[in-house]
């Protein structure tokens, strides 16, 4: 991602990242700039993850 677009999700008041266990195939590079935005957000501005988990049951 580009450094414009990482500053703007910074500063979105409201960052929903859905289905987020889902990406396993995810790069080690694009792991680590989720987290830097993450963090940027962090006591800032508010993020919802969600993750869809499989339990074993139908």
């Amino acid at each position: 991602m580009g450094r414009d677009f990482d500053q703007a999700l910074a500063k979105t008041d409201l960052l929903i990242l859905d289905d987020w266990g889902h990406r396993s195939s995810a790069t080690s590079s694009g792991a680590t700039s989720c987290l830097e935005i993450v963090e940027d957000r962090y006591e800032k501005r508010s993020t919802i993850v969600t993750s869809l988990s499989s339990t074993g049951t139908t």
